[in-house]
């Protein structure tokens, strides 16, 4: 069975999220910049969940252009691949390769898939 890894959510102000997670008893667990993105990530840990914050920082990069035209909100859902092969992507934690679906007019949620290197 495959299992959920975290949701991503793309915001416009990091700190002002972070901050409304931390009032909700989220633990900050990890700030990363994301030059592969054009971004800086922020992993927030719940008991139950792993929420990834995602401000874009290179004006005009795709996740600046998906906030103009939708807003903050969700972005991705992150779920743990280990086989997973070929070329992949460093993510934002230490050890985590990522691959990401690319949606289409059927398909719009984005999938990230997750893998940790041993």
């Amino acid at each position: 069975m495959t299992k959920i890894h975290h949701i991503g959510l793309v915001v416009d102000d990091l700190h002002k999220y972070i901050d409304i997670f931390d009032t909700l008893g989220g633990d900050v667990m990890y700030i990363e910049d994301a030059k592969d993105f054009g971004a800086k990530c922020v992993f927030i840990k719940f008991e139950n969940v792993l929420i990834e914050l995602v401000q874009g920082k290179v004006p005009g990069n795709h996740l600046n252009k998906f906030v103009e035209k939708y807003g903050t909100g969700l972005h991705h859902i992150g779920v743990l691949d280990n086989k997973m092969e070929g070329e992949l992507r460093n993510g934002a934690l230490p050890g985590m390769k990522v691959d990401f679906n690319m949606p289409s007019d059927e398909n719009r949620i984005l999938i990230e898939k997750v893998k940790f290197s041993k």
